[in-house]
Order: structure tokens, then sequence, then C-alpha cells
């Protein structure tokens, strides 16, 4: 007979051997890791891999019930992932339905989703890997907090923006931008932490680092759009001055949001 470390020990060799890795990051439950570091030192010590393959277990910790207890897998009261996925998408439909009860149902359809699954991903990435949570339908698909359908409503509210003001900023692209108040100056700064952290994600598997960023992004966006006039104001270089932190807030928000694997919306 074999067992698991049997398994995973052909599996490290394999992946070194054939695919030529030069890291291997296992995504596993916390309580694994005295397991795994035995798995890697036993391999290292056969000399199936050499010293300078990378082997890290970027451990998380355990998804919690409203009892603040695990759930268990092998007990079979999980929910399957299917049917997560088509409560939130249900979940989703209602609230598009709520903000506009005349939508198109192909639209309906296609939004829910990308609100529906992004909100899953993303109640899941934005937590710090290493800590346990609640999972909770209420905070997943708020449009209030940190949450994918807040960044998602924002990212809505850019491109609403830049097609009401019906300027091709290419056209401006040298003119320098103009920080009148700290609500504009807040945000463009806080675009210049995006390679810093991804970088850190890269180095320690820690999307949450993103998240918070986004999250961070559309807070001083709401801010910069509720106290400054980007539209009706008469002059030109501050109103383009504007349109180009719009224009950047919508790069970052659609990047950001394609790198935690989430679909943007640009209608809802």
């Amino acid at each position: 007979a074999y067992l698991y470390a049997t398994i995973d020990i052909a599996c490290i060799k394999y992946r070194y051997d054939f695919f030529k890795a030069d890291r291997i990051i296992y995504y596993v439950d916390s309580r694994q890791s005295q397991y795994l570091n035995q798995i890697f030192q036993i391999v290292r010590n056969a000399k199936y891999v050499p010293n300078n393959l990378k082997l890290e277990h970027h451990m998380f910790g355990m998804i919690l019930n409203n009892d603040n207890k695990p759930f268990k897998t092998r007990e079979g009261t999980n929910i399957k992932l299917n049917h997560l996925i088509d409560e939130s998408i249900v979940r989703s439909k209602n609230i598009i339905l709520k903000k506009n009860p005349l939508i198109n149902k192909k639209i309906l359809e296609d939004l829910s989703k990308k609100i529906g699954i992004g909100a899953i991903k993303y109640a899941d990435l934005s937590k710090n890997r290493i800590n346990n949570y609640i999972f909770n339908w209420e905070k997943m698909l708020s449009l209030n907090g940190n949450t994918s359908l807040y960044i998602q409503y924002a990212y809505v509210r850019t491109i609403s923006l830049l097609k009401k003001a019906n300027i091709n900023l290419n056209n401006f692209l040298n003119l320098e931008i103009n920080f009148i108040s700290h609500y504009e100056f807040d945000l463009a700064v806080s675009f210049l932490d995006f390679e810093e952290i991804i970088f850190k994600i890269t180095d320690k598997g820690t999307p949450h680092l993103l998240c918070n960023w986004l999250y961070k992004i559309t807070v001083l966006f709401s801010s910069f759009y509720e106290n400054c006039n980007i539209l009706n104001i008469k002059d030109t270089k501050l109103k383009i001055s504007r349109l180009k932190i719009v224009l950047l807030t919508s790069l970052f928000l659609k990047q950001g949001l394609y790198l935690l694997g989430i679909d943007i919306i640009e209608k809802i």
C-alpha cells in the first residue's frame, strides 16, 4: 500500500524532472504544515530535487460557519461549489433587479454571473490567507465595504464619467495633472503603491494586499467623485486633469480585478 506522503514525494520529483520547476508552492490548510515540512525534507535528503528548488507552503486558515466553527468536508454537510456559485448568481440578480427592474434579460444573466462569481473569489482572496474567517452572504455581496461589487461599481462610475465627457484624452497626454484639492492628490499618490504590492504578492502569496489596495483606491475615488466637480467645470485644463485621474483610476481597477480573476462590469 502507499500513503499520501508517497504520492506527494513522487509529485515533487515529477514536477522538478518533467516541468523543470524552480519554485513549487502549496496552498494547503495550515494544519498540514508539519506534514509538508517533512515531505520537503524527505525529497531533499533523497536527492530527488536540488537544494536551490524553492518548496513553499503558503498555508491558509479555515472557513467558519456562523457558529464560528469550521466547515468539515468529510461530514458531507458543506455547500458544494456549484450550489455556492448558483446561489451567489441568484442573489446577484436580486441586487441588480432592485437597482434596474427593467434590465434586459440577457444583460441580467451576464452581469449576475460576473458579480456572483466575482464576489465568491474576492471574499476568499481579500482575507489574509493565514487567518480563519466567517462565511457571510450579506457582507460578500454588499455595495459598501471591501467587496468585489463595491469595486466593480466604482469602475462603472469611472466608465460612465469618461463616456459622458466625450473627450479623447489621447489628445491631452502631455497635459500635466493639477492638484487643486487633497481628494485628487490622495487618490493619485495611492497609484504609486501598485508596483510594490505586486512584488510583495509574488514573493509572499498574499493577494489580500491587492484587495486592500483596490478597496483603498475605490474609497479615495468615491471621495474625489463626491467632492470635486469633474464634468461641469469651466476651467478646461482642470477638467482634463480630473478626467485623466478618472481614466487612471479605471485602468488600475480593471488591472487589479483582472489579476484577481474577476470580471469588470460597465453598467448595472
